[in-house]
């Protein structure tokens, strides 16, 4: 284990073995300290830890499980990018942004929780995460970046937070088995290849009126379905 000269960074974990307990005068983890660490199951990482960088964990493949302390604001750009094995992790409610690609190619992780103190989740955040078939957005997230959900290839529903006023470019592109989703009256606009590939996708639900709905921007290209999709107008999500 290789530590900052204050021993309150870890660095770098070159010899990393099954089960990891990181010492409890860590303050950080620095980027890419676990990058490619192949034999990792299980880490603990101690309430000291405020912040843990970039790909820190990326292509663990043997990674199963991981709960993150409250004391973790969020989750940045990489960290989980390539866990191909990863099936828990436990976010606690002090993180308010999911950076890019932080649960990208996360092969098996099939459902999440995310805190009520999340705010934003970022660009391809959970792309290509094949396996996942639920995840409940809280409604204190207001953005949601680029592809965040794109190649979720097994993802059946979603509900879109309330607060949110955009569906970008390719939100969930390649979500072939997506069949419901739930928007609020809060969008005004949804991007090109928003829905591209959602060939299951025929319903939507509304959560406002017929007129809301016609005054939303919608970029038709890859969103043609957009046209002829049954839309349930004052939809009340139960």
């Amino acid at each position: 284990m290789l530590l900052s000269k204050d021993k309150k960074q870890l660095i770098a974990y070159p010899s990393a073995t099954k089960d990891i307990n990181i010492p409890d005068y860590t303050t950080s983890i620095g980027n890419f300290a676990f990058s490619g660490c192949h034999n990792i199951q299980n880490i603990k990482i101690p309430n000291s830890v405020t912040d843990i960088g970039k790909f820190a964990f990326y292509d663990c493949q043997k990674l199963t499980n991981i709960e993150l302390p409250d004391s973790v604001k969020q989750i940045n750009e990489g960290v989980f990018y390539d866990c191909a094995n990863l099936i828990n992790i436990k976010i606690p409610d002090s993180v308010k942004n999911i950076g890019i690609e932080a649960f990208s190619g996360c092969n098996n992780l099939k459902e999440i929780k995310l805190p009520q103190s999340l705010e934003s989740i970022d660009n391809r955040a959970f792309y290509e995460c094949h396996s996942l078939e639920s995840i409940t957005i809280p409604d204190t997230v207001t953005s949601i970046g680029k592809s965040a959900f794109s190649e979720c290839t097994n993802l059946k529903k979603i509900k879109l937070p309330k607060s949110l006023t955009t569906i970008k470019l390719a939100l969930f592109k390649g979500c072939e088995t997506l069949t419901s989703v739930t928007i609020p009256v809060s969008v005004t606009t949804i991007e090109k290849l928003a829905f591209m590939n959602c060939d299951k996708l025929t319903t939507i639900n509304y959560i406002g009126t017929k007129e809301n709905w016609g005054k939303i921007e919608k970029n038709l290209v890859h969103n043609e379905f957009l046209n002829k999709v049954t839309v349930n107008y004052n939809y009340i999500d139960k």
